[in-house]
């Protein structure tokens, strides 16, 4: 199949949605698929895959460092045209995801969607032009009417596809995680990576990684993490990512005088992401909003402990007190699991080694064959209406 991914974001970009974009595009190529993607360029960032489309773009700086593209461009159109694709797969109902919706139906082209957040809890990121109640309404409106003239939708889990049943979408709904490469986040360098971070043998890390942003319940962490690392120096806690939170993180460290136990380690390249959970002893993630939460699986693939907050995404993966730890958000519970992981180190090894034989169900070879499938359908359900 010749196939074409739009998306709004790829790297340098690190975020879910990026993730899943890159697995599968790398597994479809590997089952000797042709897969092009159509993506805004990120200025500075030097691509180095074939098959990249760029849209022009302007960098918008609220808050995060992200392109918007120029959609509607009539170039984009016309490679489209010249290439025949198959299928087109919109990874945003946004933007670069409305140009995918044009040209699937210009073109007669089958068009599948994945709904990859619960995008009304990123408004946010939108200055404050227009009031927060009614831009969420806009939004929640705006992605069931696109999901709707999708030939599928993918939700990367049953709970988020329970989730778009409520909000009215009735085109065909498959569930589909993003799948992870196991072996490659099985070889990170546990030792080169603490001595570059500064962190003894004696000390132990716990890991948070993502945006460091409001949606992905920070107060709520560093509430919960910081009176641990108060009543142990030997404690670190590192955030790989960037956000607009960490400026204020670090202002709340200084007056506790814990600010030398964090670690901002910022975006950092793909390749090296499992030497960072190689480096850790407990992962932390206390996220509401995840669709599946591609770092939990991660994490479970790298035989990591994982401590969570129960919720959308999480409970679809972790099994409780099985594979991982769930807690709700009573104050104290959470940092009470977390502390008793850090002082049980018999209990990181049997959560790790359990969370990392359920991973294997999320082996990307395995989900890229379903998305595989997914798409025959699409291809036949048009061939047969036509």
């Amino acid at each position: 199949m010749k196939i074409a991914f739009f998306a709004n974001s790829y790297f340098p970009i690190t975020y879910g949605s990026t993730v899943s974009v890159e697995n599968f595009r790398l597994g479809l190529e590997e089952l000797g698929h042709e897969v092009h993607l159509f993506t805004p360029r990120f200025w500075g960032y030097k691509y180095e895959i074939q098959n990249i489309h760029l849209y022009p773009s302007v960098m918008f700086g609220y808050k995060i460092k992200y392109p918007i593209a120029f959609s509607r461009f009539p170039k984009i159109q016309k490679e489209v045209e010249e290439l025949g694709f198959d299928i087109i797969h919109a990874q945003h109902p946004f933007s670069i995801g409305c140009d995918a919706m044009r040209i699937a139906k210009k073109n007669k082209i089958p068009l599948v969607f994945t709904h990859h957040a619960k995008y009304e809890e990123y408004t946010h990121y939108v200055p404050p032009i227009i009031p927060q109640k009614l831009l969420k309404r806009i939004v929640r409106k705006k992605v069931t009417n696109f999901a709707n003239k999708c030939d599928i939708c993918i939700s990367p889990s049953q709970t988020i596809k329970e989730y778009m049943q409520k909000r009215e979408i009735t085109t065909q709904i498959e569930v589909l995680p993003t799948g992870v490469e196991c072996k490659r986040l099985q070889g990170g360098n546990r030792e080169e990576t603490r001595k570059r971070l500064g962190v003894k043998k004696s000390q132990k890390i716990i890991m948070f990684l993502g945006r460091i942003e409001n949606e992905k319940n920070i107060v709520f962490l560093i509430q919960e993490i910081f009176p641990i690392l108060k009543n142990d120096k030997n404690i670190k806690l590192l955030f790989v990512g960037e956000g607009s939170l960490v400026s204020g993180i670090k202002s709340g460290a200084r007056e506790l005088g814990i600010l030398e136990q964090l670690i901002f380690a910022g975006l950092v390249k793909q390749q090296v992401v499992p030497d960072f959970y190689a480096a850790t002893d407990v992962f932390v993630h206390a996220s509401l909003t995840e669709t599946q939460g591609v770092t939990i699986t991660e994490a479970m693939a790298s035989g990591l402990p994982i401590v969570a907050v129960e919720a959308s995404g999480v409970i679809d993966q972790l099994e409780n007190q099985k594979t991982g730890v769930m807690t709700n958000q009573e104050p104290g519970n959470f940092k009470k699991e977390v502390e008793e992981m850090l002082a049980n180190r018999k209990k990181r090894e049997f959560f790790g080694k359990a969370a990392q034989e359920k991973a294997k169900e999320f082996d990307n070879q395995k989900r890229v064959k379903q998305l595989e499938a997914i798409y025959k359908k699409a291809i036949d359900r048009r061939d047969a209406s036509s």
